[in-house]
Order: structure tokens, then sequence, then C-alpha cells
């Protein structure tokens, strides 16, 4: 099996396996779009997807043979084959999409509401450092006025000024009171301030523990930093990876499968032509088989040149002898006259 024809199926088996996941995708999609028929729309879906394969092999096979108006309608019923493909494929994906959005926006209200709670408590906390920032100031202001006070009633003793003693020490009783009443308001204020500040720190772990187990914000991570990033809503992003699946889905199947005809149509074009080229044969001339020479014996050879240098001798002539001719010989009549015995 050479490279060609492993690349050949390696093409036949993906474009098979795109339009198998595709069809998965557009049956999937089209019946959550018709739920009340699903089956119907299953068996449907399922066929339309298998002749949108047959109808690519066959245009590509017998374009030259197709009549215009066949062209036309298959043509348009491939085209909108793939509108409904393509339709199935962005439901699925939409769909998907949703049911991660509506878990990434349930949690993201939940940690909104966290958030403004926490936001609440917060400027609560920090009005009550406020206040507790003036009271301190006005219990600074009341110690220094009372110590006043107090130095002004030791003066007095000692210069037997009672009466002014007496209205001094009057003054750093008030003084005094207004001190506690004072310190009172900074004790509660800071109680309060504690209750608020653990409230505030609540808070603050829910929202950490909501981030950590929303499925959707890890899912939709990258989406969110894309968004981020171009300034465009998750909704839009999401949309446009959607349509770049969509170009490259069905189609590339398509395309896979169309690659596949023509390397099959390529091969048996070149196996029709060396079926109609004849091979020329050559008729090679036999070769006449190698006559070993003969290994002669040394003294035959010496004999050999010897008669070859000897002159020949002059050929005899006999005589040539005629023979008499043979005469028949004369027979003697007397014995037939005697042939009776006598």
């Amino acid at each position: 099996m050479n490279n060609n024809t492993i690349l050949k199926y390696l093409i036949v088996a993906t474009s098979i396996l795109l339009a198998a996941v595709a069809a998965f995708f557009s049956i999937t999609g089209l019946a959550k779009l018709f739920a009340g028929s699903g089956t119907s729309v299953l068996i449907m879906a399922s066929t339309l997807e298998g002749s949108k394969l047959i109808v690519v092999s066959y245009l590509y096979r017998f374009w030259e043979k197709c009549n215009m108006l066949l062209k036309i309608y298959l043509i348009a019923a491939l085209i909108i084959l793939m509108t409904i493909t393509s339709m199935g494929i962005y439901g699925f994906l939409t769909a998907g999409y949703q049911n991660t959005k509506n878990q990434y926006e349930l949690a993201n209200t939940s940690v909104i509401s966290y958030q403004n709670q926490k936001n609440t408590v917060d400027s609560k906390v920090l009005s009550l450092e406020n206040n507790i920032k003036s009271l301190n100031e006005r219990l600074t202001n009341l110690n220094t006025l009372r110590n006043n006070a107090e130095n002004r009633v030791n003066k007095s003793f000692d210069s037997n000024r009672f009466s002014q003693s007496k209205n001094q020490t009057n003054i750093a009783k008030n003084i005094d009171a207004d001190i506690k009443n004072v310190s009172d308001k900074i004790d509660n204020l800071e109680n309060q301030r504690l209750v608020l500040m653990d409230s505030s720190s609540a808070l603050n772990l829910k929202i950490t523990q909501t981030n950590l187990e929303n499925v959707g914000s890890t899912e939709l991570g990258p989406i969110v930093y894309i968004s981020q990033i171009t300034g465009f809503s998750i909704d839009s992003v999401v949309n446009f990876l959607i349509l770049l699946f969509i170009l490259v889905f069905d189609p590339l199947a398509i395309i896979l499968l169309t690659l596949y005809n023509k390397m099959v149509l390529e091969e048996s074009i070149i196996v029709e032509e060396n079926k109609n080229t004849i091979p020329e044969t050559t008729i090679e001339p036999k070769s006449e088989p190698e006559i070993e020479p003969e290994i002669k014996d040394p003294l035959q050879e010496l004999e050999e040149r010897i008669e070859k240098d000897l002159p020949k001798p002059e050929p005899v002539i006999e005589p040539i002898v005629q023979e008499a001719p043979k005469t028949k010989p004369k027979t003697n009549p007397l014995p037939k006259l005697y042939s009776d015995g006598r």
C-alpha cells in the first residue's frame, strides 16, 4: 500500500467522520428546536445528511453527463442541506452556551448581591470610624478642659478663693460627665464597627466561595478575557466563534469527499490507460552456443604442422585398361544329337 492509497483512505475517513459529527450536532439541535416531534426530526435529518454526501459524489463524477436543470436542482438542494446542517449546529452550540451562561450569570448575580451587601457594610464601618474619630477628638478636648479646670481649682485653693474653686469644681464635674458620655458613645460605636467588620469579612468569604464554585466562570474564562480585551460583549464573541465553527465544519467534510472522488477517478483513468497501451515485444536473436575449444595433444599438433609444411604428392594417373567385350561361348550342337541317350 503506497502513500497515495493511505492518504486516500485517510481523506475519506476524515470526511465521513466530519460529516457524522456535523450530522449529530445538527440532528440534536433540530430535535431541540422541534421538541414535539423529536423522532421524526431525527429520521428526516439523518436521511438528508446521508443524501447530501451522495449528491456531492454524484455531481463530481457525472458532472458532464448531467443536464443543466438537474445540475441547478442538485446544487440548490446541496446548498439548502448545508444551510439546514449549519442551523442545527448553530442551535446545538448556542443551547450549550446558554446553559453555561445561565450558570455564570446566576453565580455573578449572587456575587453582585454579596458585593453590594459588603459595600453597604463597609460604608457603615467607614461612617462609624469617622464618628469615632470625631468623638475621640471631642474627648481629647474635654480632657484638656478638665485638666484646665482642675488647675484653676488648685490655684483658687492656693489663693483662698473658695467661691471660684467651687465654680471650677462644678465645671470639672460637668466635663467629667461629658467625658463619660463621649467615652460610652465611643465604646458603643467601636462595638458596632467590630460587628460590621465581621459581617464584611463573612460576605467577602461568600464572594470567594461563589467564584470558586462557579463552573460557568471556569468554562467562560477565556471568552470573558477576550471580551474584556476586545471590548465586545460575551454574546458577540461567542456568536463569532460559533460562526467560525459552522464555516469550517460541514463545508470541509464536503470538500474532503470531493478530493476523495477526484483521487479515485484519477486512479481509474490511469488503470484504463495502462490497459489500452500494448507493450512492444522485441524478439532477441538466439545466441549460438559457444563452442569450447578442444584441447589438443602437443604431439598431434606437431604432426599436423609437419604435414602442412611437407609438399603435397602429385596425383598418380592410372592407365585406363579397356576390358574386352565378353562373348558368349559357342555351344556344341553334338550333345543335342545325343540328347536321347545314345
